[in-house]
C-alpha cells in the first residue's frame, strides 16, 4: 500500500464525517478496535461504544482537513500519524494530533487504533 492508498484510508474516515453518515463511521474500525477519541475522556472498544460517541458528534457538522502527517508501511499494518483541523458551519476551528493504525483484515483495511488529542495550546518549556 503505497502512501496515496493510506491516505485514501482517512479520505474514507473524513467522508463519513462530513455526511454525518454514522453507518458508514463504524464500518471503517475492526470490530476490536480502540478509539480513544478526541472530545471524550471514554476509552470506545467496541462499536456500541464508538457508536455512542460518534452519533452526538457527526451531529456538530464537521469537516476535517490534514494538516500534517505522517506515513508509515508495514505490509499489512499502516499507520497515518500527524495534526488534523476540524470546523464547522459555525466557524469553530478545532485542531488535534491524530494517530489511525489500519491493518489488513479479509481484504479490507480497517482501523485498529484510533488516537486523536485535542490541542488547547503548545506550552514552551
Amino acid at each position: 500500500m503505497n502512501e496515496e492508498e493510506i491516505l485514501g484510508l482517512f479520505d474514507k474516515w473524513s467522508n463519513a464525517l462530513s455526511t454525518q453518515n454514522l453507518d458508514d463511521m463504524i464500518s471503517l474500525y475492526a470490530k476490536d478496535s480502540v478509539l480513544l477519541p478526541t472530545f471524550s475522556f471514554d476509552v470506545c472498544p467496541n462499536p456500541e461504544t464508538k457508536r455512542n460517541y460518534f452519533k452526538p458528534f457527526l451531529m456538530k457538522n464537521y469537516t476535517v482537513v490534514l494538516e500534517t502527517y505522517n506515513i508509515q508501511n508495514h505490509g499489512d499494518i499502516a499507520i497515518n500519524s500527524g495534526v488534523y483541523k476540524f470546523t464547522n458551519k459555525q466557524k469553530i476551528e478545532i485542531k488535534a494530533r491524530y494517530t489511525y493504525v489500519y491493518k489488513k483484515i479479509d481484504n479490507n483495511w480497517l482501523i485498529v487504533q484510533h488516537h486523536s488529542s485535542y490541542l488547547k495550546g503548545i506550552i514552551n518549556v
